[in-house]
């Protein structure tokens, strides 16, 4: 596991508290055991359902399981299922995501390519898929060497392939590279290829337009599409890798743009940067990240917050399903000031697209009690995010539950209940 660490560790591309999170949890584990307390009353109206990774043991108690498993639970805390029923330390599963029809998930893991509880001889991650119920599991990539890796399977529009990012050589040998890139692949696993060709930059966080005809990424090459290794752009290509095209043009790489995500309607492009607030060729004081916007043919960058100070790290924007409103997570003061939060505890933010009227939805400032958005719910009236935050609400539990909330900011509520192992990097079932 140790290469999957230095990666997250080095790699410049900006890497979320939450995946930095899920990987601990995953290698590290938690232990104890104790009672299930039951869940509480939904927070809406009918019942959703979640994905979500968790060390929890796999019948459900409140003890740790050696390793991280796929985890389902409905939003009224009922059907709390493990997809995945792994035990052995070391398989390292991480970013599912589920198909667009909510039948399969994709996701990452070292397990050995046979499936079993084990990581045999296995020592890449590769990109695999399972059926909702746990059937069917499947490696999508079979790669073997320790200087393989990939990350980040993101669904085509239409279920039928897969982008990810990988460190595996250009010509499909199971040998790495000094670089990662994007690559597509048929949802069966036929059909492998790099979109991206490059030995010498990071490219990644592929996400597809919505009518799937484009691939957003973030890049470290150089603007004029030369492999060298640079600050890092948000970039737009067709779905087959032609027409690459940087909508941010930064050269200073003490700044970076990165960690796109498209709007409901493809018009725009919300992403993370620490790039200097009038727009200039620089990082902005302390090199603090915002949540700032792009039209989808690179015109009109505009930052939707305006933070400078040392420590109010912001970033991981999701669109509403409207297009109306951002959420995304935030350590700046409660106040809404250009201040750090207390202990730098990170809260859930909600900002309407023109950058107005930004709040926070969660108030946590004890010292590790962070909380971090994955989703609104398809339907918009229900956000879920992972929570360090005790579970009445106050103080800090020191492990990571699934929380919901109302998209108007009320009736929080866990989820998971566990005071043993965490959970994180919840899932909305489309």
């Amino acid at each position: 596991m140790n290469d999957l660490k230095t990666y997250l560790r080095t790699q410049k591309s900006v890497v979320g508290p939450l995946a930095a999170f899920v990987v601990c949890l995953l290698v590290i584990g938690c232990g104890g055991h104790g009672t299930i307390t039951p869940p509480p009353p939904p927070v809406g109206a009918g019942a959703q359902t979640i994905m979500f990774l968790s060390g929890r043991a796999l019948d459900g108690s409140n003890a740790a399981n050696t390793t991280g498993n796929i985890w389902l639970v409905k939003t009224d805390g009922t059907g709390l299922t493990p997809v995945t029923r792994l035990t052995v330390s070391g398989v390292a599963i991480a970013d599912a995501t589920w198909s667009p029809d909510g039948t399969r998930m994709a996701f990452v893991s070292r397990r050995a390519l046979d499936g079993s509880d084990s990581t045999g001889a296995n020592f890449a991650l590769n990109v695999w898929v399972v059926n909702a119920d746990g059937s069917g599991a499947t490696a999508l990539t079979k790669l073997v060497s320790n200087h393989n890796f990939v990350f980040h399977p993101a669904w085509s529009p239409d279920g039928k392939k897969l982008a990810f990012q990988s460190s595996q050589a250009l010509d499909g040998s199971d040998t790495g590279i000094s670089a990662t890139n994007i690559w597509v692949i048929n949802a069966d696993g036929t059909g492998a290829t790099p979109i991206t060709k490059f030995n010498g930059t990071i490219n990644s966080s592929a996400v597809w337009s919505p009518d799937g005809s484009k691939i957003a990424i973030e890049s470290n090459r150089f603007l004029d599409g030369s492999d060298l290794s640079g600050a890092f752009n948000v970039w737009v290509m067709n779905a087959d890798g032609s027409g690459a095209t940087a909508l941010t043009r930064l050269t200073n790489d003490l700044a970076s743009n990165a960690g796109p995500h498209w709007s409901p309607d493809g018009s725009k492009l919300a992403f993370e940067s620490t790039q200097a607030l009038d727009g200039s060729d620089a990082p902005n004081t302390n090199k603090t990240k915002n949540v700032w916007v792009v039209a989808a043919n690179g015109s009109g960058a505009t930052p939707l917050t305006r933070l400078t100070a040392a420590g109010a790290v912001t970033g991981g924007p999701v669109w509403s399903p409207d297009g109306k409103r951002l959420a995304f997570n935030s350590a700046r003061g409660l106040d809404g000031g250009d201040s750090m939060n207390l202990n730098a505890i990170v809260n859930v933010w909600v900002v309407k697209a023109d950058g107005s009227g930004a709040a926070p939805f969660t108030q946590a400032t004890a010292s590790l009690a962070n909380n971090f958005v994955n989703g609104w719910s398809p339907d918009g009236n229900t956000l879920v995010f992972a929570s360090g935050q005790g579970l009445d609400g106050n103080g800090s539990l020191g492990l990571n539950n699934i929380w919901i909330i109302n998209s108007d900011g009320s009736n929080s509520m866990p989820l998971t209940r566990l005071t043993m192992a965490s959970s994180a990097s919840p899932v909305w079932k489309p």
